[in-house]
């Protein structure tokens, strides 16, 4: 079990510093963390967040470079265009690669399936670390609903950059998503 907290360190509703603390409780070991965060906007039907700076706390000397804006151009082309709304009705048979896990504990909520999209024929222990990936998850909340939402993972090969795009899709109460 990984327990995370959160303290913002500034937040002006679009840009914003975060320190992290994550603490893995098995082995009582933990890893302190900042990251820079700005919220996308071009896209307001669905949650994207773009990180410019994550670092260890406290950060090495040399770490003090340069910050610059997340590469769009640099990104894989199969990752620019808009989000999917869910899985083509053809991706077990398409030549792009989707890769599907079963969780067995998961609370709060119990997850359903989750699918990643990736570009390519990705090791097994590889397709969820991937620079650039979709993933396509089912889950059940504690109340009973049933809910599907897609998230998208872009890199431009900064490794301090990452870009997260998340939608979530109402009205999903179908039993056949765990199936």
């Amino acid at each position: 079990m990984l327990q995370i907290h959160i303290l913002v360190t500034y937040f002006d509703g679009h840009t914003g510093v975060l320190t992290l603390r994550a603490k893995y409780l098995p082995r009582g070991c933990f890893c302190k963390f900042e990251t820079k965060v700005w919220y996308a906007t071009e896209n307001k039907d669905f949650f994207h967040v773009i990180t410019s700076r994550c670092r260890t706390l406290p950060p090495p000397p040399e770490d003090e470079k340069q910050e610059c804006g997340f590469d769009t151009l640099s990104m894989d082309e199969l990752f620019k265009v808009n989000m999917p709304d869910w899985l083509p009705d053809d991706y077990a048979t398409s030549k792009l690669q989707y890769y599907e896990y079963m969780f067995e504990q998961s609370k709060p909520f119990e997850l359903g399936k989750v699918i990643v999209q990736t570009r390519g024929v990705v090791g097994s222990m590889e397709k969820v670390t991937v620079d650039n990936a979709v993933f396509y998850i089912s889950f059940k909340t504690g109340c009973g609903v049933v809910c599907k939402g897609v998230i998208r993972r872009t890199r431009d090969g900064m490794p301090e950059h990452l870009s997260l795009e998340a939608k979530w899709l109402e009205g999903c109460r179908s039993p056949s998503l765990f199936s």
